[in-house]
């Protein structure tokens, strides 16, 4: 019997779990052996962490994470290895675990995802808070428990300020505002007992989409209660403060807030381990890619997702850091390979002028850009939710999909 030919995957994110299942659709079992590496035994959905981190009353942290190996099991050829890399020795072809034993390669993709950058600021890693993983939403939502009981119990006010005007950080402080309004409603704590402060170093929340969805955002922010600092960095973070310096200012002053929580949501970087790899990479440690996705110098090594640093040569600009840039590279990777096997070229990928964008603001509320059109309000929630859906039936079965869906609406 002849060897089959082993193709590692090198995170379960949503690049590497969408180059794992469009791969095993593709190719012969008997001929590929596709193995899916992480250190985590859970396929994580980011999207729904904001929820997780703010529902301080009801469901448990599995609503947004998914068992690898049962995602993987329906496809004969695929199979989850759970460990920690620490590197690969790509002359030999071996991926390198923490523990000290490799593993052999014959083509590999390189989808470590990324991790919280803190920048440098004094006090963000030790007094902040991310929800960038499962258990740093859990902690959040302990921490937000525990909050409202003192309230209930001293009737003290809390300050929570929040580093970052990005989706994530939209997505925490409006839902901590339709937290704190849901028990304001019944009479569970007193208006005026928790102040939420965004603290952006851009002129609005979302800089990156377009003023309308901007100011839309704003609106809605300001309308949950949320106080927005704009044209601010976060400059040192304490136990009981953060310290901001206004870019508008010409004495560049610095103001102290008052801050009972710290939630950090002001950028990542590309993982301790893809910054370490003998590869091509820029500035920021992200990996250097042809347009078919393999690594410069390479002919069976792929990168993709928050690993990588891939230009739209026709725009200049970089593809943003979002879950369906990852699932379109993932689709456009497990199709260059399957095309290898038969030798077929290379697809270059073509990344769209303009991301569709959805993002919730608060509650079953959000805003939304689909090429030229602009929504917002309960249909870019029902919006959110039908993507949500559809992801989950990427990967799944509909009836595990659907009932997984269902558990958050």
């Amino acid at each position: 019997m002849a060897k089959r030919h082993r193709v590692v995957i090198l995170g379960a994110g949503f690049g590497g779990l969408m180059t794992a299942i469009c791969l095993a659709r593709r190719v012969s079992a008997e001929a590929v052996d596709i193995v899916l590496v992480d250190r985590s035994s859970d396929h994580v959905y980011t999207p729904w962490l904001h929820k997780v981190a703010t529902d301080i009353e009801k469901r448990g942290s599995a609503l947004a994470s998914f068992s690898v190996r049962e995602l993987v099991r329906p496809f004969e050829g695929l199979r989850f290895k759970q460990g920690e890399v620490k590197g690969v020795d790509f002359a030999s072809q071996h991926v390198v675990f923490s523990r000290g034993d490799t593993f052999f390669y014959d083509t590999l993709v390189i989808g470590f995802g990324s991790e919280v950058a803190d920048y440098g600021i004094p006090g963000v890693a030790k007094f902040g808070h991310s929800i960038k993983t499962i258990g740093g939403a859990v902690r959040v939502r302990g921490l937000l428990r525990d909050m409202v009981k003192e309230i209930r119990r001293t009737g003290h006010p809390v300050d929570i300020v929040i580093g970052g005007g990005g989706p994530i950080g939209v997505e925490l402080a409006s839902e901590l505002g339709v937290l704190v309004r849901g028990l304001q409603k019944i009479d569970e704590i007193e208006r005026g007992l928790v102040r939420i402060e965004l603290v952006d170093s851009r002129a609005c929340p979302l800089a990156g989409c377009s003023a309308k969805i901007q100011r839309w955002t704003r609106e809605r922010l300001q309308d949950l209660g949320v106080t927005i600092r704009s044209h601010s960095s976060i400059v040192k973070v304490g136990k009981r403060f953060v310290d901001v310096t206004s870019k508008k200012r010409s004495s560049r002053g610095v103001d102290r807030l008052s801050c009972d929580l710290f939630l950090w949501a002001g950028g990542v970087q590309p993982s301790r381990v893809s910054r370490g790899l003998n590869v091509s990479a820029d500035a920021r440690g992200r990996i250097q890619v042809e347009e078919t996705l393999l690594i410069r110098g390479y002919d069976n090594v792929y990168a993709l997702g928050d690993a990588i640093g891939l230009v739209d040569e026709r725009t200049g600009k970089m593809a943003p850091a979002l879950a369906q840039v990852a699932e379109y590279e993932g689709r456009v990777v497990a199709a260059n390979i399957a095309r290898q096997f038969v030798g077929k070229e290379l697809r270059s990928i073509r990344l769209p002028r303009r991301w569709s964008v959805v993002i919730p603001v608060g509650g079953k509320y959000g805003v939304a850009q689909l090429g030229p059109w602009f929504l917002r309000g309960w249909k870019c929630y029902a919006l959110r939710r039908v993507v949500d859906l559809k992801y989950l039936l990427s990967i799944m079965p509909f009836w595990a999909a659907f009932k997984a869906w269902r558990k958050w609406n």
